[in-house]
């Protein structure tokens, strides 16, 4: 954001703090690749274990400890099975955790008594009290009482020197770029009220660093093939990748915690750091664990119990809003958010000049004489520089361009006498959202035969879904299904099964392109000579998407329908084609106009065009109706269908 102080002094002050600002943009690196700052917070924050090595205690004082611990049974409480993360297996507990790095004892994952025993054992001699902090205040709650102290308090020395005063957590809004991060993620922030974003602390459960493509790590992460790993990062950074690089709005949620319990959260995020478990996209995944994480300060809650199979970040943020456990969010607005607000102060003319000048289309005198007072050129200013950042993060712009066009624009800003702030407000909260779950009966026609239709999705969203707190004019549903029953003909049929269904329409718009894509695995019913057959199908479409108004959105796509059937000619039906479609979206009302031709090449050659229209329109958070009608023509035959359909979510 653009200040406009006059006098010399502040415009010293001013140019430093752009060469600050623009010698940082390395922050905004992907979340695996940690920025300079992160490689500092690691390496240095958390220094090796200085506790003080109490070598004085006693045989006896052991013993009569290990003794009590028998007597108490410490090994069988909740709270050491929440730290441990302990589950139930057979007759015994089997830590969700491997490897030796969270573990004292050799059989810990699978044996709490002889990994508290082995804890112990450490804390008395003041041996790993930073690398299992939580571990330690809690079994020296436990075991010593006012007249009887057992542990040195020259063992409590922590290199770690954070002491966090509140908690968030945070919901960054899903990425509209990439598949694997359309519906969100969470992060928990650690933070003391005067700090800046670059002391504060984020805690997050991430996938381990691949160069895979983004359609990879989705089906990789489905089935668990990669590492999960809990880290530590500065908030800056994230904002940087978040807010910034990927153009994602964030959400924070504060934690209603008291002392002890943030004091516990945060000493287990600490401990966590040296766990290792598989990351699964769908119930392994950012959400799961640090739900998981939070019950060292709720221990009496059992999060994940209560968000079914798959665990869904938003899902996450409405459960905790639900039971009271936070407070109503705060909104941090990202660099595309800011740019949309500053267009609204511009008249289409001035928004094609700040375009001009981010293509270097225009100098910056000309850019001027759009402008007919300070703060309108403060504004185009600022709009100018955010679109010139968004260029920059997605490798459209190169540095030296974009401090070629922003340094004069800094410059001439401090002769400016206006102000202006992105001070924007939104309400429609994620935890507002529809929830994730759907079942749709519908009743229809297909080429005059009457059917009823049943569909099921188990998470997530559909294109046609209601967009109050979700992401508009996406869809990613998982493990979904429908099936039709035609009373007159007596016939029960599968129509579509598919394990993962991805559509994604990110606009382009003056500025910067857009990216659209869609992807499809699943089975599918799908038309032949002499009829229809389920085929395996997958679908890879790319394209663009454009923004026509405030409530319009057409897009394109490329690409391919492949299905595959031991009865067809070559096994497979091979169709690249093209797909157009128009999207209207007004409150609870949506219009969706699609129009594809395919050609089959394998199994035969042939001709398919299908077009659709599908109107929506939401009377509750959890409920709408839908209706659509659908025509297809290929192998010389026309199919024409209509449904209209009640849509509840749960």
């Amino acid at each position: 954001m653009l200040k406009n102080k006059n006098g010399v002094k502040n415009k010293q002050i001013f140019i430093c703090l752009f060469f600050l600002l623009f010698s940082n943009l390395h922050i905004f690196a992907d979340e695996q690749n940690s920025s300079d700052y992160d490689l500092f917070f690691n390496n240095y924050l958390f220094l090796p274990d200085l506790s003080f090595h109490n070598s004085e205690v006693s045989e006896e004082n052991v013993n009569f400890l290990l003794e009590k611990i028998e007597n108490l049974k410490l090994y069988n409480h909740n709270y050491w099975h929440i730290l441990l993360h302990y589950k139930k297996k057979g007759n015994g507990y089997k830590s969700i955790f491997h490897g030796d790095d969270f573990f004292l004892a050799e059989d810990g994952a699978t044996n709490p008594k002889a990994e508290l025993e082995a804890d112990l054992k450490d804390f008395l001699k003041g041996k790993n009290i930073d690398k299992f902090p939580a571990r330690y205040k809690w079994l020296k709650s436990q075991l010593e009482t006012e007249n009887e102290k057992y542990f040195d308090f020259r063992n409590e020395i922590y290199s770690d020197t954070f002491r966090p005063e509140e908690a968030y957590l945070l919901f960054p809004a899903g990425y509209l770029r990439n598949p694997a991060s359309i519906y969100g993620h969470t992060l928990i922030l650690f933070s003391k009220k005067n700090n800046s974003a670059a002391d504060n602390k984020v805690f997050a459960f991430i996938a381990e660093d691949t160069k895979d493509s983004n359609i990879k790590k989705v089906f990789k992460g489905l089935f668990g093939a990669y590492d999960g790993l809990f880290k530590f990062s500065t908030y800056a950074s994230q904002i940087g990748k978040y807010n910034e690089k990927e153009s994602r709005d964030i959400w924070e949620y504060k934690l209603k915690l008291t002392p002890e319990q943030l004091d516990f959260l945060y000493s287990h995020a600490i401990e966590l750091t040296n766990a290792h478990i598989k990351y699964l996209y769908t119930n392994q995944n950012c959400t799961a664990e640090l739900m998981e994480a939070l019950r060292a300060a709720y221990p009496e809650e059992n999060f994940l119990g209560m968000m079914g199979g798959i665990c869904e970040p938003v899902e996450a943020v409405k459960l905790l809003y639900k039971k009271g456990f936070t407070e109503e969010p705060d909104y941090r607005p990202s660099i595309a958010s800011r740019l949309d607000y500053e267009e609204s102060f511009l008249t289409n003319k001035q928004k094609k000049a700040a375009a001009d000048y981010n293509f270097g289309r225009i100098s910056l005198e000309e850019f001027d004489q759009y402008f007919s007072n300070d703060f309108e050129k403060l504004v185009g200013y600022n709009l100018a520089v955010n679109a010139m950042k968004i260029r920059v993060y997605n490798q459209d712009l190169e540095r030296e361009k974009y401090v070629q066009r922003a340094m004069p624009i800094a410059i001439a800003s401090e002769s400016l006498n206006a102000d202006f702030k992105d001070d924007i407000v939104n309400k429609d909260f994620p935890h507002l959202g529809h929830d994730l779950c759907r079942l749709t009966v519908s009743a229809g026609y297909d080429n005059g035969d009457l059917f009823t239709q049943y569909y099921f999705r188990l998470a997530s969203q559909n294109f046609m879904d209601i967009d109050k707190g979700m992401l508009k004019n996406t869809q990613l549903s998982f493990f979904s299904g429908s099936c039709s029953y035609y009373p007159l003909l007596n016939n029960f049929q599968l129509d579509t099964l598919d394990i993962v269904s991805i559509k994604s329409i990110s606009p382009t718009n003056r500025y910067f392109l857009g990216n659209a894509f869609e992807v499809i695995v699943g089975l599918e019913r799908n038309l032949t000579e002499t009829g229809d057959d389920l085929a395996f199908r997958t679908t890879n479409n790319v394209g663009l998407s454009y923004m026509l108004g405030k409530y319009n959105q057409f897009y394109s796509l490329v690409g391919y329908d492949i299905f595959i059937n031991f009865d067809y000619r070559y096994w497979i039906d091979f169709l690249p084609g093209i797909s157009v479609g128009f999207v209207t979206s007004a409150g609870p009302w949506k219009q969706h106009i699609l129009a594809e031709y395919k050609l089959g090449l394998i199994s035969g050659v042939h001709s398919r065009i299908n077009l659709s229209l599908e109107e929506s329109i939401g009377l509750f958070r959890n409920f709408y109706i839908s209706a659509g009608t659908y025509f297809t023509r290929d192998y010389k035959r026309n199919i024409l269908k209509g449904t209209i359909g009640f849509n509840f979510s749960f």
